[in-house]
């Protein structure tokens, strides 16, 4: 956690996305050649929670210029 308290919390956070594939086949009418696919990098970004009636949303995000590798962890951003 960055900051925050009560309703409201600024986390840094990396969301590293994993993409699911498959192709359909139309002769049987079932998803086949099924397989996942993780990516080893993505961006870290400030992320702004607020309670909001009940429920926790992310009403912001912000740039930190930084990046997530899973081999070496986060470092600035060279792109």
């Amino acid at each position: 956690m960055r900051s925050g308290g009560g309703d409201t919390y600024v986390v840094r956070a990396a969301v590293v996305e994993t993409v699911g594939r498959g192709r359909w086949d139309a002769t049987t009418g079932t998803l086949v050649d099924l397989g996942r696919m993780t990516y080893d990098e993505a961006s870290v970004a400030d992320y702004t929670l607020r309670r909001i009636d009940g429920v926790w949303k992310v009403v912001d995000v912000g740039d930190t210029g930084l990046s997530y590798n899973r081999g070496s962890g986060v470092h600035p951003d060279n792109a």
